[in-house]
């Protein structure tokens, strides 16, 4: 399971190289510009849109290309993500662009009062199994994000990571 979206991935990278060098810097932290990211770009740039809303307007998360051979938003992303409102009281928001109102660009929510980033973790892995793609997710200390990639993403993510030398 990754714990961290592409764009907090490049965004860590981005940092890192910038702060390369810079010994007396103070060390990098990622909830803060996971934070940051959200409160500076996400928030400033993506229209927003409550969860039960944006799928009632035929919103899409995943199943964005119609000939994709599964679907997975209404199978599989609506009831985990209801079900994380319920367990652990996240309030979803769904982030769009306003040139394309019914694909999400970023699921957010801010992190609910005493929720355990480890009992989140857990609940995810659990449900990965049946998953049929990857779950991501990056944690901000206001701020949650989690993202879906479907089976051909997921598998292009993989061929990815195993070119990376080690």
């Amino acid at each position: 399971m990754r714990f961290y979206s592409l764009s907090q991935i490049l965004t860590l990278c981005f940092a890192l190289s910038l702060l390369s060098g810079c010994s007396k810097e103070e060390p990098f932290d990622l909830p803060t510009v996971t934070d940051q990211q959200i409160d500076e770009g996400f928030l400033e740039m993506y229209e927003q849109n409550d969860l039960d809303n944006f799928m009632k307007q035929g919103g899409r998360i995943v199943d964005i290309d119609p000939s994709a051979e599964v679907k997975i938003d209404k199978s599989h992303i609506l009831p985990l993500l209801k079900e994380m409102e319920e367990k652990y009281g996240f309030k979803w928001i769904v982030l769009t662009d306003p040139s394309l109102k019914k694909d999400a660009m970023q699921i957010i929510s801010r992190i609910p009062p005493g929720t355990s980033p480890k009992a989140v973790n857990a609940y995810l892995l659990e449900n990965l199994d049946t998953f049929p793609g990857e779950i991501l997710q990056g944690w901000g200390n206001v701020w949650f994000s989690i993202e879906f990639l479907g089976p051909e993403e997921a598998e292009m993510l993989r061929e990815l990571e195993a070119e990376i030398p080690e």
